[in-house]
Formats: C-alpha cells, structure tokens, sequence
C-alpha cells in the first residue's frame, strides 16, 4: 500500500470520531512537507467513498471499518496498532495521545522522518511511501510513566513524538520552574506538602530539619 507515490499523497485521512481530527491534522501536514501536496481530510461529518484508500486515526469504540482487526480490544492504556488491511492503513489507538504516537511510528519508520529535539526535524522530500502489505504492529508501553528528564523534553510536543508522558515543565513570572508529573502524585520535594510546618512545627520541632 502506497501512502505516497510519484510525489503525491496516496491515501486520505479519516478520522470517524472529532476527538482524533488534530491526529489528522498533524499527519496531512507532515505529508505536505513529504510531498508539498496536501492530503484529502475526511472527518466525522464525511463520508469515504468505497474506492477511497484511506488512512483511519481511531480511538475507541472504534468505527466499523476496523471490526475486523484482532487485538483492539488489548490496547491497554495507552498503546495503538498500526494495520493494513485492503486499500486501508489503520492507526488505532487506546486514547487519544496514542494515536499521536502511532502516526509518528508511522513517520519515523516509513517515512523516514527523524525527529532530533524540540525546534529541529529532518524531513526528505519522498517519491515513495510504502507500507508492507498486512502489516500488523501491536505496541504496548512497558511502563505507564515515561520520562527522560532533559530540559528538551519540557516542550510536550516534542516529548510524545518520543512517546515520553511524564514531565511537562513551565517557568512561572518569578522565573521558577514549575514540574508537572501527570498523574505521578508526589515525586519529589514534598516533605513540606505532607508535613506542613504551619500544622506541625511547634508541636514537633524535632519532624524538621536544620
């Protein structure tokens, strides 16, 4: 199957549900950068036409068009599967940031895309884009918190083409930098969050140190 060919996208992109059309957006632009065309874009409010060659970005329940895909019900939390099946390429993920993920798979492995840090991308201008026929790619996060802490990595956008979910900082007005760990709960640096000085100090001094 062809995402690209003779310098011209192959494929439209469809995204049954609203919540995916960023997803779509995102792989039409860096398919325009590939070819300097832009793909078709299909949406929730479209309907794909029986010839169509499609790219489906699809977060559960997915759309009918990948009932015949096993393993969509084993994605766990945050994986996705890349399929192609007929004249289609699915990219399903668990939730939406997975589907994020799969289509920079997809970039990286067969487009030849490398994503270096935050500001810089390689991007080659492609005749051709195959993906192998019945390719079936079923990833699962070993770990549910990922992080590599490296200032590079607090641009969020630039940390889940690395399929990294953990650390997203900011520096606030008084020039501090603030961590957020998503779902992490206490990481570090909270003694004073679980023991307030306010409540404790006077009674137990000796909780406190020098």
């Amino acid at each position: 199957m062809y995402l690209i060919k003779n310098h011209v996208p192959a494929c439209k992109i469809y995204t049954p549900k609203s919540e995916n059309e960023a997803a779509g957006c995102e792989l039409a632009a860096y398919m325009e950068r590939l070819t300097g065309k832009k793909p078709e874009l299909l949406t929730s409010a479209d309907m794909p036409g029986v010839d169509d060659a499609l790219i489906v970005l699809d977060t559960p329940p997915f759309a009918s068009i990948a009932d015949a895909l096993p393993e969509t019900e084993n994605l766990g939390r945050e994986g996705y599967l890349i399929a192609q099946r007929g004249d289609n390429l699915f990219l399903l993920g668990a939730a939406e940031e997975s589907v994020f993920y799969a289509l920079y798979d997809i970039l990286e492995s067969y487009a030849g895309i490398v994503f270096m840090t935050s500001k810089d991308e390689y991007i080659p201008e492609k005749e051709t884009v195959e993906i192998p026929d019945n390719l079936f790619d079923l990833q699962k996060p070993a770990m549910e918190y990922r992080e590599i802490y490296y200032r590079d990595l607090w641009d969020t956008t630039f940390a889940r083409k690395m399929r990294l979910n953990g650390q997203a900082c900011s520096v606030g007005p008084d020039g501090r930098v603030r961590e957020h760990h998503r779902g992490w709960g206490f990481w570090c640096h909270s003694f004073f969050a679980l023991i307030p000085p306010a409540q404790y100090f006077d009674a137990h001094p000796e909780y406190f140190s020098l």
